[in-house]
């Protein structure tokens, strides 16, 4: 009976993890804090260099759309594919091996020896490169690398496609397998290819840039197939945080989902100019807006998520 249980239990332990995502924040929702400049993936949570200065794009209430806004940002105009984030990194550069990027994480748990795992993820070139490559793969390592101990580009990846992404205005899926031989607990997401083997297309600029979003590593290629970044959030919470928010007295009421739970509220105005700040873990706060015809962006974070909304605070109306 006792091995019965056993058996029981591994065969259930099997199940439930062939539905797990080892990616974790896979599309980059989570964030420690809205990025303000280049070179911030670190702001994601979870998520790190491993080689070179990759990027962080987040819509963040669209306060810094000329760096690192979305869908509007420095290198082009792209929506995420799910949710408000997504990274950014230079996978080529003619000007030398120091311009290759990789982004990393560790895995939710090791792979198991011998075990067949699906890796999907999206892809989206920059309108301002138009420079397309290919060789788009993962690399799975047992030890971490970062910014200050770079991965090398060492013409070796576990997987990898051979397709190169012209698309830039739509997300192009890139779908492989492996078997894993060891124990990984870090992955690595870019080119880890040089220029003698890398394909390219377009000779107008001087290196190639690359949106990722929606990243799966799983035992169950169904759940990859049909992944979105979304899918990881299990919570029965309302995932917007605000409830309602209107003007009462020359102040703005905003009515929150969640109760005792610490959020961070800021007023900045339309040229980005931070106006208010105040944190409260009160259901609803009342907020006094400087002026009284003017636009405003609200912005509400709070652990793990964050919430924009635009206030049109003319004659007592709010979209």
């Amino acid at each position: 009976m006792k091995k019965l249980l056993i058996i029981f239990l591994m065969l259930l332990a099997r199940i439930c993890s062939a539905q797990l995502n080892l990616v974790p924040n896979p599309s980059f929702e989570d964030t420690v804090s809205c990025p303000t400049s280049a070179f911030e993936i670190s702001k994601a949570d979870n998520w790190y260099s491993c080689r070179s200065t990759p990027d962080y794009f987040n819509i963040c209430c669209n306060l810094y759309s000329g760096i690192v806004g979305v869908p509007n940002n420095v290198l082009g105009y792209q929506f995420p594919r799910t949710g408000n984030a997504y990274a950014g990194l230079i996978p080529y550069d003619i000007n030398g091996l120091l311009g290759w990027e990789y982004i990393g994480t560790t895995l939710l748990t090791p792979t198991i020896i011998g075990q067949k795992y699906f890796v999907t993820f999206y892809i989206s070139l920059a309108d301002n490169t138009l420079f397309a490559i290919n060789k788009f793969g993962i690399k799975l390592t047992m030890t971490p690398y970062s910014f200050n101990n770079p991965y090398p580009v060492n013409n070796s990846s576990l997987i990898y496609s051979d397709s190169i992404i012209i698309d830039t205005t739509g997300w192009s899926k890139i779908q492989l397998s492996f078997v894993a031989d060891s124990n990984y607990q870090y992955l690595m997401l870019g080119n880890f290819f040089d220029y003698s083997l890398t394909d390219t297309v377009g000779s107008n600029r001087t290196f190639a840039y690359y949106y990722f979003d929606d990243i799966c590593m799983s035992t169950d290629s169904v759940y990859c197939d049909n992944y979105t970044g979304l899918n990881h959030s299990t919570s029965n919470q309302p995932q917007t945080i605000i409830k309602n928010s209107y003007l009462k007295d020359d102040k703005l009421k905003v009515i929150f989902n969640d109760n005792y739970i610490e959020k961070e509220i800021l007023i900045y105005s339309v040229s980005g100019q931070l106006l208010n700040t105040t944190k409260t873990m009160d259901q609803q706060i009342d907020i006094m807006l400087p002026g009284s015809s003017t636009i405003y962006f609200l912005c509400v974070y709070e652990k793990s998520k964050m919430e924009s909304k635009k206030i049109i605070a003319i004659k007592n109306y709010i979209e």
